[in-house]
C-alpha cells in the first residue's frame, strides 16, 4: 500500500506500507520481491524487508527514485510480498502486487556536428574525412539524425556520404565517413555542406552546418594549334 501510480524521478519518493488486519502479539517480518523495467540501485532504492513489531499495525519503507540525469523511457517498479513470518498475505500469492512508474524528467541531449578535416583531396590518399555527431550528455536511448547535403559538389559523382548517423544508447557520439571521388576533369574546388535535419529522434538539434572542401587535383588540359 502507499504507492502512487507515477513517481517523478528527480529526488522524489513514495512510501510502501505494510498494513495488518489487526495487531499481533508476535513480531512480523515481510520480505518484498521487486521486479519491473527499472534497475534497483541505478534507478531506485527500496529495502527488501519490512519489520512490524508486536502490537504495531503498520510500518512503512521508502521507495526513492534516483536522479540519474540520463534521458530514457519511463520505467516501472513492481513490488509484491515474497514471504511473511507470523502472518499471511491478503488475497493469497501476488494478491498485494503494487506497481509504480518512475516518470522520466531528464531533457533530451542536444547534438553537434564536427569534421575530422575541413578539406580533402579529390584522389587518395587523403580523400576522406570523418563526420562526427556528439551528444551534450549520454542518453539511455538511441539517438538518430538524418543529414542534408548541399554545396557545389554532386553526391555520387563527386563524393559519397551516408545520410544518417545513429548513436547507440549509452554512447556519446557516432561517426560516418565522407569520401571524395576522383575524376579526370580540371575544375574548381567544390564544397559539401552538411546539416542535421529536424527532428532528431530522442535528441535535439544543436549543430551548425559543416562545410567540407573537395580539392581538385586534375591538371588543366593542354592546348595545341
Amino acid at each position: 500500500r502507499g504507492l502512487p501510480f507515477t513517481l517523478p524521478r528527480a529526488a522524489r519518493s513514495a512510501l510502501v506500507t505494510a498494513l495488518l488486519s489487526r495487531a499481533s502479539a508476535l513480531d512480523i517480518t515481510v520480505t518484498l520481491a521487486k521486479s519491473g523495467t527499472a534497475a534497483e540501485e541505478a534507478d531506485y532504492t527500496l529495502s527488501g524487508t519490512i519489520f512490524i513489531s508486536a502490537g504495531v499495525t503498520s510500518v512503512s519503507t521508502t521507495l526513492a527514485a534516483n536522479n540519474d540525469q540520463i534521458n530514457e523511457f519511463d520505467e516501472t517498479v513492481v513490488v509484491n510480498i515474497d514471504t511473511i513470518i507470523n502472518g499471511t498475505e491478503l488475497g493469497g500469492p501476488a494478491g498485494q502486487t503494487q506497481t509504480v512508474t518512475i516518470v522520466e524528467d531528464d531533457p533530451k541531449p542536444s547534438v553537434s556536428l564536427a569534421l575530422g578535416s575541413p578539406s580533402v583531396n579529390e584522389s587518395a590518399p587523403g580523400n576522406n574525412t570523418t563526420v562526427t555527431a556528439t551528444l551534450s550528455a549520454v542518453s539511455g536511448l538511441p539517438v538518430t539524425m538524418n543529414l542534408s547535403k548541399g554545396g557545389t559538389a554532386t553526391e555520387s559523382a563527386d563524393y559519397t556520404l551516408n545520410g544518417t548517423i545513429m548513436i547507440p544508447a549509452g554512447e556519446g557520439s557516432g561517426t560516418i565517413t565522407l569520401t571524395a571521388l576522383a575524376d579526370i576533369f580540371d575544375e574548381f574546388n567544390e564544397t559539401v555542406v552538411i546539416s542535421i535535419i529536424d527532428p532528431v529522434t530522442n535528441g535535439t538539434n544543436g549543430s551548425t552546418p559543416q562545410t567540407v572542401t573537395l580539392l581538385d587535383d586534375d591538371n588543366p588540359p593542354t592546348v595545341n594549334l
